[in-house]
């Protein structure tokens, strides 16, 4: 990664860029900062994503289909608030941000850069952000334990812990955050490491990527993270060789070719076995074969049964923002509303929003994994393609699982990366699209 100017000329969309770039940095500071004003920046991000997404619907475009099932669900997620099932108006409000905020920033991405320097340097930006933000995380964990418990947070002690070992938190908001972060860290820093071989810098930078990726994914100890990162590594191998000549010509690619190759190729060797002897140690390891006896196990397959029986009572509009929200439990219980945990992202907008969310979640990300491979074929910006499938493998692996669009900001910066990867001739690009790309 090489940091290109955000700004280009210090014209609007530039100073646009840079704001939202310290915008982002505030939400990555994590639980100290107050509430209302993560809660201003992330209102900001879905009106900016709002606005950008209605002046790109007079553009032609691939992703146009993905903009329209955008606005629909937002209208939708926004006349749901009136959902007798939901408490009050604050709660529905917060609902409406755990799931469109992070939808908001692909949206968003898609209308920002109009020029790929602009482009490569904001996904360079964003990726550095993330970095610093779990280096920050990762310090307060290993040098300040009292402060990191200190921070008021609505995970359970069981969430906190497993198998009796306490799991990373950091300045997030739980381990399933530090874990999507890790993730992405993890494919991103192996994919940037792949491409700079020979490019001492670069493979420094992917380097220090992944060591982060990997030690985040160890502390926070959630076997999620772990699975989807190793299908994740596997998805960048298999594109990776159709990018190129062929599988035989990749491999012979990798043959050391001096003493500073061996050397590269022994250190490899020696920090993988390194890394299988530690993950052999660590708890959330250990239990992945245990995965069909784990009490969580059986406890989340009762949860999706439940939320199966709520979605049969309202398939068409579901209960209301917020009421498949982990963050807003309490306050549907303390209500006497109906509140589900389904631990599952398809059932989740089941119950928010009924089917029409979930049609407009499977347009909105199906469309757009369409265009990332279909960009990555054709061989434009690998590196920045690599990086964007890094970045939206973590979110729908843990959508799957999980309440991953909640997982503020990580998800929302995952999402930005991808819309902006995509942003390249798609969305506000000046000139017209043509029938190749």
């Amino acid at each position: 990664m090489s940091m290109r100017p955000l700004s280009g000329s210090l014209g609007g969309g530039g100073i646009f860029r840079i704001g939202l770039v310290i915008g982002l940095a505030v939400l990555l500071a994590g639980l100290p900062v107050p509430i209302p004003v993560r809660a201003l920046v992330e209102v900001g991000v879905m009106a900016a994503a709002t606005v950008v997404t209605i002046i790109g619907l007079a553009r032609h475009s691939p992703m146009q289909v993905a903009r329209v099932a955008f606005l629909l669900m937002l209208a939708l997620y926004t006349v749901l608030m009136a959902n007798s099932n939901v408490p009050d108006l604050s709660t529905g409000m917060q609902g409406v941000r755990y799931t469109m905020v992070a939808i908001s920033g692909l949206m968003l991405g898609l209308g920002l850069p109009d020029r790929e320097g602009d482009r490569l340097g904001l996904i360079e930006a964003v990726s550095l952000l993330l970095l610093v933000g779990a280096l920050a995380s990762l310090a307060v964990h290993a040098f300040a334990p009292g402060y990191e418990e200190s921070l008021k947070r609505s995970a359970d002690a069981t969430t906190a812990t497993l198998g009796g070992v306490k799991r990373m938190q950091g300045l997030l908001s739980g381990p399933f955050h530090v874990s999507m972060l890790g993730s992405f860290l993890a494919l991103a820093g192996a994919w940037t490491l792949a491409l700079g071989r020979r490019r001492i810098a670069l493979a420094t930078v992917g380097a220090v990527f992944l060591a982060t990726g990997i030690t985040l994914l160890g502390l926070a100890r959630v076997r999620t993270g772990m699975l989807v990162t190793g299908v994740g590594l596997l998805l960048l191998l298999v594109v990776g060789i159709q990018q190129g000549p062929g599988l035989g010509q990749a491999v012979r690619s990798l043959k050391p070719r001096g003493a500073k190759d061996w050397a590269l190729l022994a250190g490899a060797v020696l920090a993988l076995a390194g890394l299988g002897a530690l993950a052999s140690q660590n708890v959330a390891v250990q239990e992945i074969g245990d995965l069909p006896h784990d009490h969580r196990v059986q406890s989340r397959l009762d949860a999706i049964g439940e939320s199966g029986d709520l979605v049969l009572d309202s398939p068409l509009t579901g209960w209301g923002p917020g009421s498949a929200s982990s963050g807003l439990r309490q306050d549907f219980v303390d209500a006497g509303k109906q509140h589900e945990t389904p631990h599952n992202g398809p059932l989740g907008l089941l119950l928010e929003g009924g089917v029409g969310a979930l049609l407009c979640f499977f347009v909105i990300f199906g469309t757009a994994l369409v265009n990332l491979f279909r960009q990555f074929r054709r061989g434009r910006q690998p590196a920045a393609t690599g990086i964007a499938i890094a970045a939206i493998m973590p979110v729908l692996g843990f959508w799957l699982v999980g309440d991953a669009l909640a997982a503020l900001p990580i998800s929302l910066c995952l999402c930005l990366i991808t819309g902006v990867c995509l942003a390249n001739g798609i969305a506000l690009d000046r000139r017209p699209v043509t029938a190749d790309g």
